[in-house]
């Protein structure tokens, strides 16, 4: 404005324009979208997950700066993808799970059409991801635990073994073929001589309450991914870069307003902003 047309804008106007406009975009994100695809695609990806940010809450007070709460609350993220089209698409929520959920299905229907297709769920297990790509996707969903997040409890597991990595290596590769139930064998008969080893404890418990969720030969081959790398990628360029910048701390509506504006710019749907701001 000041370049081209000799016209400053204040910081405080900047920010209450970016604030208008960020709030419209849950709007738009919520517009049901025809797939540009002949036919929709019969399998989709779908990884979620929850990312931390810094709130704030005020009271009523003369020195709001003596009278505010820190906080750190969680916006849920999900990614769909279409193994077919490079691009995914996003959604998010800090008003609970199922908001979350009831976004990712338009965006999947954008994707794939109405039809109801075959879902490769991928998170860390957290129970919610799971409920939600059950609600979306019925029995045509299925879930995998990422693999990346089951070694972290494998490593765990063999934490103080002078052999450590050796054994964690030979586990993944077990685990690859589909061999879990040998591993959580040898790691019981290590718990037998070392019944206090938290990390043993935690592992199997995480093996045990998630039966039929480390299908990972076969996710590999059908070329499917096991690592929930686009979620992860997907929680810092869309989140955290922008909502968890140094010293930044956001009203929660705020935050959801800001985290919706970029979702919308991700999705590419960028233009219709505008055009609705015209």
């Amino acid at each position: 404005m000041l370049e081209h047309h000799g016209v400053e804008v204040s910081v405080s106007a900047i920010r209450e324009m970016t604030l208008r406009n960020a709030q419209k975009s849950k709007k738009i994100l919520s517009k049901e979208r025809k797939t540009s695809l002949e036919t929709g695609s019969d399998l989709v990806n779908l990884e979620m997950d929850g990312v931390m940010v810094p709130t704030v809450e005020y009271e009523d007070s003369k020195d709001r700066r003596k009278a505010k709460t820190l906080q750190w609350k969680e916006i849920k993220v999900g990614a769909i993808q279409d193994p077919k089209c490079v691009e995914p698409k996003f959604a998010c929520s800090m008003e609970g799970a199922d908001a979350l959920g009831d976004r990712l299905i338009i965006q999947m229907h954008g994707l794939v059409g109405s039809f109801i297709p075959n879902i490769h769920g991928l998170a860390d297990g957290a129970l919610w991801t799971i409920e939600q790509g059950e609600r979306i996707g019925g029995s045509r969903y299925g879930h995998l635990i990422d693999f990346y997040h089951l070694s972290e409890y494998l490593s765990d597991a063999f934490e103080g073994d002078s052999k450590k990595a050796l054994m964690l290596k030979r586990s993944q590769q077990e685990i690859r073929l589909g061999e879990i139930q040998k591993v959580a064998k040898r790691l019981k008969r290590r718990q037998k001589l070392n019944p206090k080893h938290e990390g043993i404890m935690k592992c199997l418990k995480y093996i045990k309450n998630r039966p039929g969720q480390f299908k990972y030969k076969e996710a590999i081959e059908k070329d499917l991914p096991i690592g929930s790398g686009l979620i992860e990628s997907t929680n810092r360029s869309l989140i955290q870069k922008r909502l968890k910048i140094p010293g930044a701390w956001w009203l929660a509506e705020n935050a959801d307003d800001m985290a919706q504006l970029r979702t919308l710019r991700a999705n590419g749907f960028w233009e219709e902003l505008w055009e609705e701001a015209a």
